[in-house]
């Protein structure tokens, strides 16, 4: 869709090179000569495309000003589409399709007044989206495209995804952790004693399934985080197992303490380090 130098103006550009891949422009060689490079309608209307392109995109208005550096509508423009956010209303029941102006934009902020699950469908073009859903309505818009099935973004949450060239897919940066909803559950990791990071750094906090608990790195060590039970609203209660079905050594430097009675199973130790009191309250 982009005039390539070579194929339009094959005599009177360079070749081909790797600076240059689809030809370079050159001057005449005499002041009535025909062999250079001509700036004439079709690669102008090439270029100025390129900057009404990010004007509109970027929802901006030339104002008929030339351009300075400090003042530059096209570069505002630039930045409005790699790294704004574009509004689109999407209110209603029915499916949007993004234009060529609202696709163009890293970021697409939904809004309006919901009435149902939507569809909001892209073009199947590689790129990453930014997608932030404020609208209104207990309802879901899913960003798709036409043949796909896309990613749900809940109302209220800012999610980063991936179109791939077939659907549109989370994009989720390695190591980070993921929410169900900003009303549901952030996914902590999940691991065994033997799995916990070699090198913890202070504040990390993981689901142990070896111990069925919630622990957290501090103070050179990793603990339990316990809380209280009960009735709604009403936690009174700690609650601890009656009987001890695995191994397990108190940290080193810590107390324990435990609701009685307590069994300790066959073949299973409970190892208290020197310095460490274990307390069976019955």
């Amino acid at each position: 869709m982009a005039i390539r130098l070579i194929d339009e103006y094959p005599t009177r550009v360079d070749p081909i090179s790797t600076d240059y891949p689809h030809g370079k422009g050159r001057n005449k060689t005499a002041p009535d000569a025909v062999d250079g490079t001509p700036y004439d309608q079709k690669r102008f209307n090439d270029h100025e495309a390129l900057f009404q392109s990010l004007w509109a995109a970027a929802g901006i208005t030339p104002n008929n000003v030339v351009d300075t550096v400090p003042s530059n509508q096209t570069m505002d423009a630039l930045v409005t589409v790699a790294n704004g956010l574009i509004d689109v209303d999407v209110s209603g029941d029915q499916d949007v399709t993004l234009n060529y102006n609202q696709y163009r934009v890293a970021g697409i902020r939904l809004t309006g007044a919901l009435a149902g699950n939507i569809d909001v469908i892209v073009p199947d073009t590689t790129r990453i989206y930014l997608i932030l859903n404020e609208t209104t309505g207990s309802f879901t818009a899913t960003v798709k495209t036409a043949t796909g099935t896309g990613v749900a973004v809940a109302r209220g949450q800012l999610q980063i995804v991936l179109c791939d060239g077939t659907d549109v897919v989370d994009f989720i940066s390695p190591g980070a952790v993921t929410k169900t909803s900003n009303e549901g559950a952030a996914n902590l990791p999940v691991g065994t004693e033997a799995e916990r990071p070699a090198s913890p750094i202070q504040g990390q906090v993981r689901y142990n399934s070896e111990f069925g608990n919630f622990e957290g790195y501090g103070s050179g060590g990793w603990s339990g985080l316990g809380g209280a039970t009960g009735g709604a609203g009403n936690p009174a209660f700690y609650e601890n197992d009656r009987t001890i079905t695995a191994d397990y050594t108190i940290t080193t430097g810590k107390n324990a303490m435990t609701a009685g009675p307590i069994e300790i199973q066959d073949g299973v130790t409970v190892t208290v380090p020197g310095n460490s009191t274990w307390v069976v309250v019955v």
